[in-house]
């Protein structure tokens, strides 16, 4: 392949990359109010303690108090509720990123649906596409000023894993551009 088939092969693919990029559907992104209490999400106490333990494996650090730093929503998950948790202080960094768990029910008692440690946002929302029945599950967190990083997490059947990332800048104008998941 000559120099200029080489040249237009890559022009096409960053083509091809840009168009992808901006076809990306974000959902609308939102996080939890202060009025959006466990017990404001009707959570029974046996619930919150079930939620509490299930967090504690996940979690950054542990606060004093589980029910005074946590903000809860019910939510639908596709097939199923679910519920969305958000830390507010101790698990926040000084970006206003904090972070945020989806659980889900089974047989009986809500499971967080990260293997892992749960991601650090500052908005979440779904998509309405879904993977093995549960929507996809899209987090925003600040990195600078001007910066925040997307993360689409797909269903596997038994927790949310990272599928698809990327960063957003905004210079007077907004780039979104596909970016590796860490």
């Amino acid at each position: 392949m000559g120099s200029v088939a080489l040249k237009g092969c890559a022009l096409a693919c960053m083509f091809v990359a840009i168009a992808f990029a901006q076809s990306v559907s974000l959902p609308s992104m939102d996080h939890l109010k202060v009025s959006e209490t466990l017990r404001a999400a009707k959570l029974s106490l046996s619930e919150i303690m079930q939620i509490c333990e299930q967090l504690e494996t996940t979690s950054f650090d542990v606060p004093d108090s589980w029910e005074t730093e946590l903000r809860g929503r019910r939510v639908s998950l596709g097939n199923e509720e679910g519920l969305v948790i958000q830390g507010t202080e101790l698990l926040c960094g000084g970006t206003g990123n904090c972070q945020t768990w989806v659980l889900g029910r089974s047989s009986g008692k809500w499971l967080t649906m990260f293997k892992d440690q749960a991601p650090i946002a500052s908005a979440f929302g779904f998509q309405p596409e879904t993977h093995s029945g549960h929507k996809n599950f899209v987090v925003a967190a600040n990195s600078s000023a001007d910066t925040e990083n997307y993360i689409i997490y797909h269903f596997d059947g038994e927790f949310y894993g990272k599928a698809q990332c990327y960063s957003v800048h905004r210079d007077g104008a907004q780039h979104l551009e596909k970016i590796l998941c860490k």
